[in-house]
C-alpha cells in the first residue's frame, strides 16, 4: 500500500467573523481532528493550530495549520485641545499590526503638533481602516494691566 499524502494548507490570517472550512480531502481513511469529531472538514471560527490525523491500512498521517484571527484597528486621539502658546501636543497611536497614515503623510506613531489645526490619522490592515481626528488651536497668551499705582 502507498502512504497518503495531504495538505490541510497554509497557515491563514482571518479576520473577526470570517471563518474556513478545512478539508484534506483524503479517500478510503479515518479522520480525526483536534477536538475528537470525525467529520471529512472542519469549520474553523477561532484562533488556534487545527490539525487531523488520517488513518488508513498503511498508518496514520497528520497535518496541521494555524489559524489566526485578527481585528480591525482602533483609534482615538481624544478630545479637541486648546494649547497655550510654545505648548506642543504629542499625539501617539500604540505601534501595532497595522499601517499608521497621519494628514501629512506620515507614518511614524508619533505626531507633534505644535499649531493650531485638524489632525488626523488613519490606521489600516487586511480587516478595516480607521480614522480619526483632533483640532487643536493655540490660546493666545493674556496680559494682565491692572492700571496704574496710585496714591490713596
Amino acid at each position: 500500500g502507498e502512504g497518503i499524502t495531504f495538505d490541510l494548507g497554509a497557515d491563514q490570517e482571518l479576520c473577526e467573523g470570517e471563518s474556513v472550512t478545512l478539508n484534506p480531502q483524503v479517500e478510503n481513511a479515518d479522520l480525526v481532528w483536534q477536538d475528537g469529531s470525525t467529520g471529512s472538514t472542519f469549520e474553523v471560527t477561532e484562533s488556534g493550530m487545527f490539525w487531523v490525523e488520517a488513518t488508513t491500512d498503511c498508518g496514520t498521517f497528520r497535518d496541521s495549520v494555524v489559524v489566526n484571527y485578527t481585528t480591525p484597528p482602533t483609534v482615538d486621539l481624544g478630545t479637541d485641545r486648546q494649547l497655550c502658546n510654545g505648548e506642543e501636543l504629542m499625539l501617539e497611536i500604540p505601534t501595532g499590526d497595522y499601517t499608521i497614515t497621519w494628514q501629512d503623510g506620515s507614518s511614524e506613531n508619533q505626531f507633534t503638533v505644535s499649531q493650531s489645526g485638524i489632525y488626523s490619522v488613519e490606521l489600516s490592515n487586511q480587516c478595516g481602516t480607521v480614522t480619526d481626528e483632533i483640532e487643536v488651536t493655540l490660546g493666545e497668551g493674556i496680559t494682565l494691566d491692572i492700571g496704574a499705582y496710585q496714591e490713596l
